[in-house]
């Protein structure tokens, strides 16, 4: 099991449609199997994520999902600069 961070720097006036995007699917995300945690946050013009995933498998499962797919789509030029992700091993 793992933790992922996500923080997305985003040009001016996209941080909220970018916020709301990740709501939009975050029901469906938690629904997902594996998927222990999916928490949005935003400061400014960053918005944040936090995951919790058992296994990498079900990280790459999520990834490939038409929503996700469609939503990294539809944002993609809205960033100020790249997406920066950290992973954290969770101690047992």
């Amino acid at each position: 099991m793992f933790i992922i961070h996500v923080k997305a720097t985003l040009k001016e006036g996209y941080a909220e449609k970018f916020l709301n995007g990740l709501l939009n699917v975050r029901p469906d995300v938690l629904k997902e199997d594996g998927c222990r945690e999916y928490t949005i946050t935003i400061l400014g013009d960053q918005v944040f994520c936090f995951e919790i995933w058992e296994s990498d498998a079900h990280l790459d499962a999520h990834m490939k999902q038409p929503y996700m797919v469609e939503f990294f789509e539809k944002s993609k030029d809205w960033h100020e600069k790249d997406i920066e992700i950290k992973k954290y091993e969770v101690a047992q």
